[in-house]
């Protein structure tokens, strides 16, 4: 449940950014910068590229998120399955959380898991 003044923010932040509607090819860095000022108005930290273990992670949320988001490739092909898979069970053994978003997913999305796993 989100506090009136968040409930504003993700309102403010939401306009419009339905992922899948408004980028033909998303732009990663677009959806990364709200996601940066969502988390920089709620005091979380937030790194973008994130390296550990050899894996680079699109950004890391208050040292316990890390947010992967997965282009279309991510589900047809065989070695970036195991990419990930391997990325995701490092993250795991480092203490980290994994959120993996898709193109069908919006900036909501991301807002209501932060907010209910930070």
């Amino acid at each position: 449940m989100l506090d009136e003044n968040a409930f504003k923010l993700v309102q403010e932040l939401a306009t419009s950014y339905k992922l899948h509607k408004h980028f033909s090819i998303r732009c990663e860095t677009v959806v990364l910068s709200l996601v940066k000022k969502y988390c920089l108005k709620k005091g979380w930290g937030f790194e973008f590229q994130y390296q550990t273990g050899g894996f680079v992670i699109d950004c890391l949320v208050n040292d316990k998120i890390a947010i992967e988001f997965d282009e279309p490739h991510h589900q047809r092909s065989a070695k970036q399955k195991t990419q990930d898979t391997a990325k995701d069970t490092h993250v795991r053994n480092i203490g980290l959380k994994m959120f993996r978003v898709h193109l069908d997913m919006d900036i909501i999305d991301i807002i209501l898991y932060l907010e209910s796993n930070t």
